[in-house]
């Protein structure tokens, strides 16, 4: 269950100047500038099952040496999940763990964005320039505080009365709403800084040609486009020690310092007007001024604090021309182009592999060509016959050609372990587009229409 209270602020400004020499040429600049912050708490209850959606058999476990603390079986060596009995409408869950958290969020997003071009026509020819910078600087930071029961518990999930808003009942273990049975406390603060620029130029030229009996348009241009990325993310993690440093019952000194009823507070409201019961939740507050007044109450885990994992980074330059001609013959219409990309991607990446941290730097390239035909006939006044052959494409994202790479070693030899990476040279979505359509205009408004379609993806 969410609650979550949300604080949004949106505020921008732009302006346009545009000079006109004379009537056949202009020049302009325009920028625009918005700027989006975010501040929201969330708390969040949840439990999960430990043993996916497999079925308790309690001929193997019973249900009493479950509720004592032992794990459900599906099998002599499959955990279970669930109670016999499941259905659409209401499940058990079994064992399952509860994780309490408590976080704020502060994020914010400036955007920039500058643009100069201008136009120039000579007779039956005009050419348009134009140059556009854009900046986007993204920064998020969220301290999050977040305390598990692991196992142990049953909780029912009823959605006999509402799917939307199904009811839920404890059927056995430790009371999530009294803190001593969590054994794991947690303090995150999680960092991310993200800096994207694209920067793009072009020319087009257009020219009427009046030498033929039809009215034929010619059209070319240019294109480039850099587009690079940078993110920065970074996790601390804390376990919460307590003045002894040691979580729960020092075996040493035989007592428990961690007084966690400090950190907890009532709920104020209950979610959607009472429909659910208020739960207990993690007082954050209480814990960020611990934090800052008892550092040493939080111990490191891990290499989390100490090592701050490399940025990322990814460049993607797109060259790209074209040319496209427009001819009417009578009652035809018929417009051609062909257009051709070249792009190249150099990317650089962390490495994760454990507590093990790199950096991986990839590249990539690929041109691709993009023709198009649309003919457009009218043999009589009300009916027009439309027929077209394109050609799309879509790059992929710059996160999915960024190489962040992890690696997961299995603790056994016999099995295999799992290694992800983004992909530099991932090429694009690419699509053939065959369409064909029949109008007929009715007097004296409307139109009746059919057609067809293929897309070869």
């Amino acid at each position: 269950m969410l609650d979550d209270i949300y604080h949004v602020i949106r505020r921008g400004a732009g302006g346009k100047l545009e000079f006109r020499p004379d009537e056949s040429s202009s020049i302009y600049f325009d920028t625009l500038f918005t700027r989006y912050t975010r501040n929201n708490t969330r708390r969040d209850q949840q439990a999960t099952s430990s043993g996916a959606t497999r079925i308790a058999d309690y001929g193997i476990v019973s249900r009493a040496a479950i509720q004592g603390g032992a794990v459900p079986r599906a099998t002599a060596t499959l955990a279970a999940g669930l109670a016999p009995g499941a259905s659409t409408s209401a499940v058990e869950l079994l064992n399952a763990n509860f994780l309490s958290t408590s976080s704020t969020e502060w994020r914010e997003n400036t955007q920039w964005l500058f643009a100069l071009g201008g136009k120039k026509r000579w007779g039956n020819t005009e050419v348009i320039g134009r140059l556009t910078h854009g900046i986007d600087d993204f920064y998020k930071i969220s301290p999050i505080f977040a305390a598990r029961i692991n196992g142990g518990t049953g909780f029912i999930i009823d959605q006999s009365r509402s799917q939307e808003r199904p009811r839920f009942f404890q059927t056995y273990g430790p009371d999530p709403g009294n803190f001593a049975p969590y054994v794991q406390w947690q303090h995150t603060q999680s960092i991310s800084d993200a800096l994207e620029r694209i920067s793009t130029a072009g020319a087009d030229v257009k020219h009427e040609v009046n030498r033929f009996p039809f009215p034929v348009h010619l059209q070319a241009g240019l294109k480039y486009q850099r587009q690079s990325r940078s993110t920065d993310i970074y996790r601390p993690i804390w376990d919460y020690v307590g003045a002894d440093g040691v979580f729960g019952r020092n075996l040493a000194t035989g007592t428990n310092d961690d007084n966690l009823p400090q950190f907890q507070q009532p709920s104020r409201y209950a979610l959607f007007n009472g429909y659910y019961p208020a739960i207990p939740q993690i007082n954050y507050t209480a814990i960020q001024g611990l934090f800052r007044t008892q550092p040493s109450h939080f111990r490191p885990n891990g290499t989390s604090v100490t090592v701050h994992p490399p940025p990322n980074r990814a460049i993607e330059e797109v060259a790209a021309a074209y040319a496209m001609g427009r001819i009417e013959i009578g009652r035809l219409t018929a417009l051609g182009g062909l257009r051709v990309e070249e792009t190249t991607v150099n990317a650089a990446g962390a490495v994760t592999q454990g507590a093990n941290i790199s950096r991986v730097s990839k590249s990539g390239s690929y041109a691709k060509l993009f023709p198009s035909l649309h003919l457009r006939h009218q043999p009589w006044r009300q009916l027009a016959l439309r027929t077209s052959y394109s050609t799309t494409t879509s790059r992929p994202n710059v996160s999915d050609i960024t190489p962040i790479t992890t690696i997961v070693s299995s603790a056994s030899s016999a099995a295999a372990g799992t290694i992800t990476q983004g992909n530099a040279n991932l090429g694009p979505q690419t699509s053939r587009n065959y369409d064909v359509m029949l109008e007929y205009y009715l007097k004296p408004v409307g139109v009746l229409s059919a057609g067809i379609y293929r897309k070869d993806i």
